[in-house]
């Protein structure tokens, strides 16, 4: 038996999500993944004042936003013989209006909140320029052309190096893209994917895909560990030594 609680969510609810598996019957919300849990509620497929209401048989689970989709809306409770239709018949009826409630929602969405989000990732990608980028990697690809001989780096380790240290373009480069040091979910821009982007428009630099490991190595006192490469590089023949940027 669970403990008693006076709330909702982990008293009387609770027995009524656990038999839908803690999964809202509309939308498919799976309260098992935290914290999806919190925003289960339960639905009473009658309405107030119909024997059974009060039934578990007829209350489901459902999030709260599908919940109070249909709240003003009434549903036909009985079919042409006069008898109430079933747990499924009561549930796909008011499935049909939510899933369309919902897409409204969604349109609505990509139409005026996605859009400005793409809007500012498409600003940030610019935010730290192609050139300030390749000139502060140039040291790098540098001295691991002196360590190594021809050695190739990808945008990972670079990152990984540079975001070690405190100067104003990693302070920069932060700002605009964060500090994660992966691709990022999506098209997010990312330190890593900027990097990238930078590096394989530069004619001072030769870019290649690839897909292999890198073995380990250390630069200065810090060991550089084996990453998955796909976009790799390495100073263009004539920069290789030299000094210039």
């Amino acid at each position: 038996m669970v403990k008693h609680y006076d709330n909702s969510l982990r008293g009387y609810s609770f027995e009524i999500h656990k038999q839908d598996n803690f999964v809202c019957v509309y939308c498919g919300l799976d309260g098992k993944i935290w914290p999806n849990w919190l925003y289960l509620s339960s639905d009473h497929l009658l309405p107030k004042g119909y024997s059974g209401r009060e039934k578990p048989k007829y209350i489901v689970t459902a999030c709260v936003f599908c919940n109070v989709l249909h709240n003003k809306t009434v549903f036909d409770l009985e079919n042409a013989d006069g008898k109430l239709k079933s747990k499924t018949e009561l549930i796909e009826q008011k499935k049909i209006l939510v899933l369309e409630r919902r897409n409204q929602y969604k349109e609505f969405w990509i139409k005026n909140v996605k859009s400005q989000n793409d809007e500012k990732k498409n600003r940030n990608s610019d935010m730290v320029t192609d050139k300030e980028i390749v000139e502060a990697c140039m040291p790098i690809l540098k001295n691991a052309q002196k360590e190594w001989g021809t050695v190739f780096l990808n945008a990972y380790q670079i990152w990984g190096i540079l975001n070690n240290k405190e100067n104003s373009f990693c302070k920069q480069m932060r700002e605009a893209y964060g500090n994660e040091v992966g691709e990022g979910a999506g098209e997010r821009v990312t330190p890593v994917v900027r990097i990238s982007q930078a590096l394989s428009r530069s004619k001072k630099i030769e870019h290649y895909y690839m897909d292999g490991m890198l073995t380990e190595f250390r630069i200065g006192d810090k060991d550089i560990k084996p990453a998955y490469i796909y976009d790799v590089f390495r100073l263009q023949a004539d920069d290789k030594l030299g000094d210039k940027n």
